[in-house]
């Protein structure tokens, strides 16, 4: 559960454990952030997360879901990953 699958120049960028927030027993899991090449120069990243987005930014009005461990928010951790993610996209396209 959570391990990535063996793929060549797979780079693991972050790793741990997660729980439902419930307390129940079984309840924990593991996750695993990625990334790898792609087959025509690009790049995949995969965030392990589908609440990725709500550690950039909260918009006025947003009203955030309240699930699991409920995310707490901006994180400045999300936004300098992405950040370094869209600077690499940036950089490998002036490549070539």
């Amino acid at each position: 559960m959570g391990m990535p699958a063996e793929i060549e120049g797979l780079e693991v960028l972050a790793n741990g454990r997660t729980t439902h927030g419930s307390g129940r027993s079984g309840s924990e899991g593991f996750y695993t952030a990625t990334i790898y090449p792609g087959p025509r120069g690009n790049f995949v990243f995969n965030a392990a997360t589908c609440w990725w987005c709500d550690g950039l930014s909260e918009p006025p009005g947003y009203l955030r879901p309240k699930v699991y461990t409920e995310p707490r928010g901006v994180d400045r951790r999300v936004q300098r990953i992405t950040a370094n993610l869209l600077n690499r996209i940036c950089g490998a396209g002036r490549q070539g």
